[in-house]
């Protein structure tokens, strides 16, 4: 890590570094069966992360999936993700 980016959170109160935990994430996948298989299947989603206190993690994403290929006529498939980390 930046020292000057530590020097900065030493800085910041409470309230602003709780602010500054939430990350909006985007994520694509690419998945083929096998090599030799015209097929493929694309997922995508936006999600956010956020970190409500220190070991804690709560995650939600939704994601998108398409199959393509010329054998396939699947209809887009729609997954919402929630997850919670505790470490301990």
């Amino acid at each position: 890590m930046d020292l000057n980016y530590k020097n900065e959170l030493k800085q910041l109160g409470k309230k602003e570094l709780e602010d500054c935990i939430e990350a909006l994430n985007d994520n694509i996948e690419y998945a083929k069966a096998n090599l030799d298989d015209e097929n493929y299947i694309v997922r995508w989603g936006p999600g956010i992360q956020y970190l409500p206190a220190q070991r804690i993690e709560l995650r939600g994403d939704i994601y998108n999936t398409r199959v393509f290929g010329p054998e396939a006529s699947a209809p887009d498939s729609w997954t919402l993700l929630l997850q919670t980390h505790l470490w301990l």
